[in-house]
């Protein structure tokens, strides 16, 4: 087919030249999609990663306030144990004499 100003358009061609870039188009919106959902997966995982962080941060905190008290409280039963080691060492004595005692 001639037009006025002497191009010749084939009618063929010009259908492959469409579908051509309507299949391009289609692959380049496939692309960005996946690429989109990639880019949701990541944001998903960095979310969950940030928030796994903030816990092991808290129950690291957790485990030192744990441990100070263990020492604190290991401070007051030995501070307890030596203000009263008079009668605990009375009752230790009780205990072997009565022991000693039910040997013979």
């Amino acid at each position: 087919m001639k037009i006025a100003n002497s191009i010749d358009i084939n009618p063929a061609e010009d259908k492959d030249n469409k579908k051509e870039s309507i299949t391009k188009e289609e692959k380049q919106a496939e692309n960005e999609q996946v690429s989109e959902k990639k880019i949701n997966d990541i944001n998903e995982t960095i979310i969950k990663l940030d928030k796994e962080i903030k816990e092991f941060k808290e129950a690291k905190k957790l485990q030192e306030e744990i441990k100070r008290l263990d020492k604190l409280i290991q401070e007051i039963m030995r501070s307890h144990m030596l203000s009263n080691r008079d009668a605990i060492l009375m009752l230790c004595c009780v205990y072997v004499f009565q022991n000693k005692q039910a040997l013979v």
